[in-house]
């Protein structure tokens, strides 16, 4: 059997939020920015070779908060995944910025549910729902500052 590197355990909602509000009549077809959010979280633990190493990443995203988005609503939806790596097979796969990849490959993993979750709290008004579109996330995280992706150990959840 063939396993990838990151082994994903699930996720769950940070938040979930939905808001009608009142558009003037005559308003013009919508036009819809989201704007995303993610972070990742490494467990503080031993960074010994080949020992489990434990993350999440936190993905968010948000739509009609823009002044110039004419939806009639505002909706944001952030989840958190659960995740681990071994050192042994970040460095027998040749990874050259750790972090970077964990990004990728973990927002990657996650996006179909934030998608889809979004895609469904606003499927439930008389409005059409969003649907984002699919994401590269090699190219969606590569002029990133990593550094600023990166919270405290603190912030590191269990999954429950």
């Amino acid at each position: 059997m063939i396993e990838g590197i990151i082994k994903f355990s699930g996720f769950r909602a940070e938040k979930i939020s939905y808001e009608y509000k009142v558009m003037e009549s005559g308003t013009e077809k919508a036009s819809i920015s989201p704007e995303f959010m993610l972070r990742l979280v490494h467990k503080a633990s031993d960074c010994g070779e080949g020992t489990e190493h434990f993350f999440n990443i936190l993905f968010g995203v948000r739509v009609g908060f823009e002044e110039n988005e004419s939806i009639p609503f505002t909706s944001e939806v952030v989840l958190r995944g659960f995740y681990q790596f071994s050192s042994k097979d970040i460095k027998e796969n040749d990874v050259a910025d750790k972090n970077r990849f964990l990004l990728t490959n973990g927002c990657a993993i996650l996006f179909p549910y934030l998608r889809a979750v979004l895609t469904d709290i606003t499927s439930k008004s008389n409005h059409s729902p969003i649907v984002l579109p699919t994401i590269n996330f090699h190219n969606f995280i590569e002029h990133r500052d990593i550094g600023e992706l990166l919270l405290g150990s603190s912030q590191y959840a269990e999954k429950t």
